[in-house]
């Protein structure tokens, strides 16, 4: 991806990736645009986990073909607006990975890209029937004004306790969790999704 990054000169300087509306498409389609932190720039900070470097699908940046982790395609083809573009800040593709003193100048900053977001998208990876009913069940006993483990989610809800356990230890066994960089990307959020 070399040929897509130009240099970084101000010390306070990120790239946003400019994410390009769905419009009925199985591609992912981006620009990278230079931002400074100091003017506070609108954007998101995308929270993931790379996964396996052996699974690759390939994007549009730039105008270039380029591949990046099968993780991060699916995030970026999730969080595609209808219409508009999305300004995200996704570590693997905003740092030229090729340059080491980049690549250190950027991770310390990673505090302040995470704490400036606008919003901080937590991607727990491609959705799984038992994390999203785990999701969905948590989500409704948030909204609950008097949360009861025995009360279904639904008329038609017919699971039990053990299926609740099953969902919650699903969502809670997933990858993203044992990276221990959530902790700083997730306690410097505004806000978390």
């Amino acid at each position: 991806m070399q040929t897509v990054y130009t240099r970084l000169t101000e010390v306070d300087e990120i790239r946003l990736l400019c994410l390009q509306p769905r419009l009925n498409s199985n591609s992912v389609k981006c620009t990278l645009q230079k931002a400074r932190l100091s003017l506070l720039p609108h954007y998101v900070a995308l929270s993931y986990m790379w996964g396996p470097k052996e699974e690759q699908k390939n994007i549009t940046l730039n105008g270039f073909t380029c591949p990046i982790r099968s993780n991060l395609w699916h995030a970026l083809l999730h969080l595609r607006l209808e219409t508009g573009t999305r300004f995200i800040w996704a570590d693997a593709i905003c740092i030229d990975q090729s340059s080491i003193e980049e690549r250190n100048h950027q991770v310390a900053q990673m505090w302040r890209i995470y704490s400036q977001a606008e919003m901080v998208i937590a991607w727990l990876g491609v959705p799984g029937t038992m994390s999203e009913q785990a999701i969905r069940t948590i989500c409704h006993y948030g909204e609950s004004s008097h949360p009861s483990i025995t009360s279904p989610l639904n008329q038609n809800a017919m699971w039990d306790r053990g299926s609740l356990l099953d969902f919650l230890l699903a969502l809670c066994r997933r990858e993203y969790w044992s990276r221990l960089w959530i902790v700083q990307e997730i306690l410097m959020a505004k806000k978390l999704l």
